[in-house]
């Protein structure tokens, strides 16, 4: 018998992903998005065109700030699972606009674990690495400290986790954090480092390199975090906190060379100031994931761009 499974952010880089997975399956999925415009919605409405023609498939245009709206759906289809994946995602917008991160992330959050605390059997809930900030000497264990995130975003994000133990412990609620680490891949937003220097050193523009270069980040591909969301769903727990990463940072001007024989050909870099939001070292420990899920990444940093210029070439 296939499960009902609900996806927030089901039209996003990540949740359509895990949408055509679980569909695949033989899952039937709710998916609840509300088309926002931190970047273009005619993206996401793209992401779910396959997904509309699917008779397992019902797509909500709903805010999860509307506890009323969610709870009317929550009430007509009952899912037996959530995966939470709606979010406020940008960590330099969330300086500008943290009361919107607050609420899409911490109220957001709230409504969906209030519907969820009778009847869910598991809830999935993305969080992020950003959490880490600056307060940890990588690779990142997921008892490290996490009370001193450095952006909006992260700290909305740890509100979140902190929240849904407590849903846990008085309901009993099964909940899965994900720390996902950087991910990348077909679909992301285009407004990421990724897919801004292949448009742009493609074009033959210079490309922006931020405090010389030396901040690392864990790329993770998109098709290895989908494979953790859908062990963590089916490997309820009380409640945890795992990260999915590749567990090996890269220092962008590091990466820069692996993007440059991947495409064939070379940027023009432009150096610019680092921005204060944005964490020094980013790798993920993922001793947890492996041991809790049998989960770990496959997909090679030079492959999965390779992948990724060949979305971007399709699409444009």
């Amino acid at each position: 018998m296939s499960t009902k499974i609900l996806v927030t952010g089901g039209a996003g880089f990540i949740g359509s992903h895990v949408v055509d997975r679980l569909l695949d399956m033989g899952d039937k999925v709710v998916c609840v998005d509300s088309f926002t415009d931190n970047y273009d919605p005619a993206l996401k409405r793209k992401n779910v065109e396959t997904h509309l023609k699917h008779e397992s498939y019902v797509l909500y245009e709903v805010d999860i700030r509307d506890f009323h709206k969610l709870e009317d759906i929550f009430h007509k289809e009952r899912p037996d699972h959530v995966v939470h994946l709606a979010a406020f995602p940008d960590t330099r917008k969330s300086v500008k606009y943290a009361r919107e991160a607050v609420e899409i992330n911490v109220s957001g959050t709230a409504n969906l674990l209030e519907l969820s605390k009778e009847g869910i059997k598991n809830f999935v809930l993305a969080s992020t690495a950003s959490i880490y900030g600056n307060a940890n000497e990588p690779p990142y264990k997921e008892s490290d400290n996490s009370s001193e995130p450095i952006s909006p975003y992260p700290a909305s994000k740890k509100a979140a986790e902190v929240l849904a133990f407590t849903y846990n412990h008085n309901f009993d609620l099964p909940v899965i954090c994900l720390r996902f680490f950087n991910v990348y891949g077909p679909r992301m937003r285009p407004g990421l480092v990724m897919p801004t220097w292949i448009r742009r050193i493609k074009n033959g523009e210079e490309i922006e390199l931020s405090g010389k270069g030396v901040r690392e980040r864990d790329f993770t591909y998109i098709d290895d975090i989908v494979e953790g969301v859908l062990l963590a769903l089916e490997t309820p727990r009380s409640y945890e906190i795992i990260n999915l990463g590749n567990s090996r940072g890269i220092a962008l001007r590091d990466m820069l060379p692996v993007l440059e024989e991947a495409l064939g050909e070379k940027a023009i870099v432009k150096e610019r100031p680092s921005t204060k939001p944005s964490a020094e070292r980013v790798c993920a420990d993922i001793t947890k994931a492996k041991k809790l899920l049998g989960w770990e990444p496959k997909m090679e940093l030079k492959e999965g761009l390779e992948e990724l210029i060949r979305w971007i070439e399709e699409s444009a």
